[in-house]
């Protein structure tokens, strides 16, 4: 029996040090990935790019202002170097020392960026490999994305050993996966849970809503506030998916392969209504994931 749900699939991904996108879906990830777990932040290298950011954001109140940024530039730098002073590698100290500018602090990151970090976290649970205590992730240049990872923090992590950098034992994680805090990622650990323990009805079906002849990298939805419904009819039920809030995506879970008839349906449900678009008849495959968006032709107001 599907699951009805009304959760974002935009993931708010752990911090990372590029740009990257669009992520993986969930079963590629899972797919090419040798371990995926969750787990707690036990210890990380010193990482000096994450410092500048947290000194920097904390003296603007959590939002940069490039101007602020510069006046305040040689105090920012002061307080880093000091706060920097006794947890750098010693082959930086002096450099660290001799900086002036935030230009010449985001260069000496870098280079240590390029040495690379390791990371090592309290294993909580496996959705995929061999379960172990803990779990040491390292991170570099090398290996694209960076995730600042926090101490005390917890993250669903999709990773494969590492054929660079570390000693035997340790993980990468590969450039633009699903890896984030694990509080932002509800609904993938339904579908990680669902796979686990009801395979044969572990099957999901996602999409957006977008606007006739839009770009599918733009804009996903038109500027409205209705709640619109999408409802997937199957032939022993039906069930009901929210579109989560302006994002314009609907999710559900927990379906078993088959055929299905998608609507959706304007809003107020079930009082007042119209058909937006469908009945459309969809295949949800025995693979487990089925992306189908929902193109719009019609003002739902």
């Amino acid at each position: 029996m599907p699951l009805r749900l009304a959760l974002p699939l935009l993931i708010a991904h752990a911090a990372l040090a590029c740009t990257c996108g669009p992520f993986e879906d969930l079963p590629t990830a899972l797919n090419r990935s040798t371990l995926v777990f969750t787990g707690t932040v036990e210890y990380t290298d010193f990482n000096l790019g994450l410092l500048i950011t947290d000194e920097v954001f904390a003296r603007m109140g959590g939002s940069e202002r490039a101007g602020q940024v510069r006046r305040d530039e040689p105090a920012i730098v002061r307080s880093v170097q000091q706060r920097a002073a006794a947890s750098i590698p010693v082959e930086f100290r002096a450099r660290l020392a001799a900086a002036h500018t935030l230009d010449q602090l985001h260069s000496l990151a870098s280079v240590i960026e390029r040495r690379g970090y390791t990371t090592r976290l309290r294993l909580l649970q496996a959705w995929k490999g061999e379960p172990r205590p803990t779990v040491e992730i390292w991170q570099g240049s090398s290996t694209g994305c960076v995730v600042d990872f926090r101490p005390g923090d917890a993250y669903l992590l999709f990773a494969s050993p590492v054929a660079y950098g570390g000693s035997e034992g340790q993980f990468g994680l590969r450039p633009c996966s699903r890896n984030s805090l694990l509080r932002n990622v509800a609904s993938d650990l339904v579908y990680l849970h669902l796979l686990q323990h009801q395979p044969h009805a572990a099957a999901r079906l996602q999409g957006v809503l977008r606007l006739e002849g839009a770009a599918r990298n733009g804009p996903p939805r038109p500027s409205y506030d209705l709640p619109l419904v999408v409802q997937l009819e199957s032939p022993s039920g039906t069930r009901f998916s929210d579109v989560a809030d302006s994002d314009g995506q609907f999710l559900f879970d927990g379906l078993a392969p088959g055929d299905y008839q998608l609507t959706l349906w304007s809003a107020p449900f079930p009082q007042k209504r119209r058909i937006l678009h469908g009945p459309t008849p969809v295949r949800v495959p025995a693979s487990g994931f089925l992306q189908h968006d929902i193109v719009i032709t019609e003002s739902p107001q």
